[in-house]
């Protein structure tokens, strides 16, 4: 299960996040370079509780955060449902980062494969990505447009069926939305929230998507929305 989670980022799950960093301030309209990005990435120190730094089971080099050629191939492709445009598939399809961070949440009640298949398993992951304002804001534009028309049911695939629900966020950067999506695991042990966020400001393009897999009778949410926003309102603090 771990395997599978590493790098996981499913259909309409967007989040950008800005701030007064790489987007904003004197030179807001510059354009940072992915070693700039890569710098405000959150790191486990940033948040409360016992976040740590998740490496996926690959040769791959992911600790500097900047998105190489060889781990832009371990992060999966984004792909809207069919209801969404050609224009806003093209554009989540098109996505190319230049940073990224994955972080994991130890839990009381942690869920320990295979044998422990009860509580929670978090995950929260960070993708930065920069270019021109006028195309950051017509790529996120698109986005919204693809992912409002892919609200409601969620198909059953590798993962599902689910639902697809807005969910309401602080005003981050130059505009904001967010979406919660509520997938049954394969097998229907368990459930997954995917939490996203999608802002953008200036250039830069940051989705982060907060993840909480819940399994066993009487497992609540781990998260709040309320909760959500505090995070995303930590990332905007750091870049």
């Amino acid at each position: 299960m771990k395997a599978r989670v590493a790098f996981l980022v499913t259909s309409g799950v967007l989040v950008a996040l800005t701030g007064s960093g790489c987007g904003g301030g004197d030179d807001a309209g510059a354009v940072p370079t992915a070693d700039e990005l890569a710098a405000e990435l959150l790191a486990p120190d940033d948040l409360d509780g016992a976040w740590s730094v998740t490496v996926p089971d690959s040769d791959v080099e992911v600790s500097s955060g900047v998105v190489t050629d060889e781990m832009r191939d371990l992060l999966p492709g984004f792909e809207l449902c069919s209801n969404a445009s050609e224009e806003a598939q093209a554009a989540a399809s098109g996505l190319e980062w230049d940073a990224f961070m994955q972080l994991e949440l130890e839990t009381d009640d942690s869920i320990q494969p295979p044998d422990d298949r009860t509580g929670h398993m978090i995950f929260l992951q960070q993708y930065l990505a920069a270019t021109d304002s006028a195309d950051t804001t017509a790529t996120f534009d698109l986005l919204r447009q693809g992912t409002e028309a892919c609200l409601g049911d969620i198909e059953a695939g590798e993962e599902g069926p689910g639902y697809a629900e807005v969910m309401d966020v602080p005003e981050l950067g130059d505009d904001s939305y967010g979406v919660l999506m509520t997938v049954a695991e394969a097998g229907g042990w368990a459930e997954w929230l995917l939490h996203e966020i999608v802002v953008r400001d200036g250039p830069v393009l940051m989705v982060a998507v907060v993840t909480d897999i819940r399994a066993g009778d009487g497992v609540e949410p781990y998260f709040t929305i309320d909760a959500i926003g505090d995070i995303a309102k930590a990332a905007v603090d750091k870049l």
